[in-house]
């Protein structure tokens, strides 16, 4: 008889293979649920670094442009030619595209003919959210055209965004055709996204800044001539305007719980007046722009280094230094119907230039 010995087999029986896929299901899904969250936070901190580009972009383009406000316009012309809630509108030579213009900031040998040089009163055209048309006069210096430009930013309802509540930050030059700036800001038809600050001239005492009451605009340069017998009164108040103060919040475009928003905390009002602001308060920064005469050397280019800055208005520059205090600060409450407090806690005036009151 012949005996057949089987070798014993070792392995995992049945019931061994289900519960150790059982197990490895449970860590899996852990894993999965981390990795899904994970991404989650890597995709909205995404959103919140491109939410903070885009705002922060957004101001400081406003604010190399209006800094610039006043470059090389002539007498007769005026700086801010609008002042809204949602409208700015200001003239300066920022570009050129001739080699042989030492006056204007950037110098770009692409930019369109019909978009640095003042337009003609033939050519004017509507104020873009506004009913005003300018230029309601040529600006000439004896035959020669002025070569300070009409800029304009304004905000604009986001129609493909599918919200009430986004917007548009756009720029026009002239009359040329708008580009976008910025988009996802949040706002309202009521939202006042620029503050404006002027001069205040009291009896006694000395001249100090203060805010622009919002009933009080738009303000717009309605007098042809800037510095004419009309141009005074009411008419002349956009002229005491030296500083623009500008509010954003900008959104990722979500809603619900994947919407970010992009804030800066602290406001700088106009001369580096500081007051504190709540730690949730969307973004502003105060713009200056220079007494009438003289702006800001801006440093770099765009564009490949094709943007060349020019130094603008160096033979101007004695009229627009830099404001200076001519005494010791103090403190004292402001008073005026149509200005409020841009501190709560009180101004802090300063002597300012003959040229800063004059406009």
């Amino acid at each position: 008889m012949t005996h057949v010995h089987l070798r014993q087999e070792t392995g995992f029986t049945l019931l061994e293979l289900l519960l150790a896929m059982f197990i490895f299901s449970i860590v899996m899904a852990g894993t999965l649920d981390l990795l899904r969250s994970q991404g989650r936070i890597v995709s909205l901190g995404g959103d919140r670094i491109t939410a903070e580009a885009n705002l922060e972009f957004a101001v400081a383009t406003m604010e190399q442009r209006l800094r610039a406000a006043g470059a090389d316009v002539l007498p007769k012309q005026p700086n801010l030619v609008y002042a809204g809630p949602n409208v700015v509108a200001f003239n300066a030579n920022y570009t050129t595209n001739d080699a042989n213009d030492p006056f204007a900031v950037y110098y770009d040998p692409d930019a369109p003919a019909a978009a640095v040089i003042a337009l003609q009163q033939w050519q004017q055209f509507t104020i873009p959210n506004t009913a005003a048309v300018y230029p309601d006069t040529t600006y000439k210096q004896g035959s020669f055209d002025s070569q300070a430009e009409t800029i304009i930013f304004y905000l604009t309802l986001d129609s493909t965004s599918g919200r009430t509540d986004l917007y548009l930050l756009m720029q026009q030059v002239n009359s040329m055709p708008p580009e976008m700036v910025s988009r996802n800001i949040v706002g309202s038809p009521t939202t006042q996204f620029f503050q404006y600050f002027k001069v205040i001239t009291p009896v006694v005492g000395n001249p100090y800044m203060d805010s622009v009451r919002t009933a009080s605009l738009p303000l717009f340069h309605s007098v042809p001539i800037h510095q004419s017998a009309a141009d005074t009164g009411l008419a002349a108040v956009i002229d005491s305007v030296r500083g623009v103060q500008v509010t954003f919040t900008v959104s990722n475009g979500q809603t619900g719980a994947a919407e970010r928003r992009a804030s800066q905390h602290g406001t700088q009002g106009p001369h580096d007046v500081r007051c504190s602001a709540h730690s949730r308060s969307p973004a502003q920064r105060g713009l200056r722009y220079h007494t009438r005469g003289q702006a800001d050397v801006e440093q770099g280019g765009g564009r490949g280094g094709r943007r060349q800055d020019r130094g603008a208005l160096r033979r101007l520059a004695q009229t627009g230094d830099r404001h200076f205090l001519g005494r010791s600060l103090s403190e004292y409450p402001g008073r005026g119907p149509d200005v409020v407090p841009l501190c709560r806690r009180g101004r802090l005036p300063w002597v300012l230039l003959p040229v800063s009151v004059g406009g």
